[in-house]
């Protein structure tokens, strides 16, 4: 991830926050598996989704929809807060 103007590195020890922003599904996915292929790590991400009932049930009742090619930033607030970040 490429740091702009606005970002700053964290010092020694202290941890950088999260961008909470909407991200293609196969970013996000590439995040929290960053040592499988893009394929897979999508369909790794998907199936946690759909493992996790009171995730996808949320994220539902936010709009979701499966066949969008990004994750809205609300989506990613979900996801976060079920996941954590990655």
């Amino acid at each position: 991830m490429a740091i702009t103007n606005t970002e700053r590195r964290p010092a020694d020890g202290e941890m950088q926050e999260f961008p909470i922003k909407s991200y293609p599904k196969g970013d996000l996915a590439m995040l929290y598996c960053p040592a499988e292929s893009f394929h897979l790590a999508l369909r790794k991400l998907n199936r946690w989704m759909h493992q996790c009932p009171p995730l996808m049930q949320e994220l539902e009742e936010n709009g979701y929809h499966r066949f969008r090619h990004c994750f809205l930033k609300k989506e990613v607030e979900i996801i976060l807060k079920h996941f954590g970040a990655p």
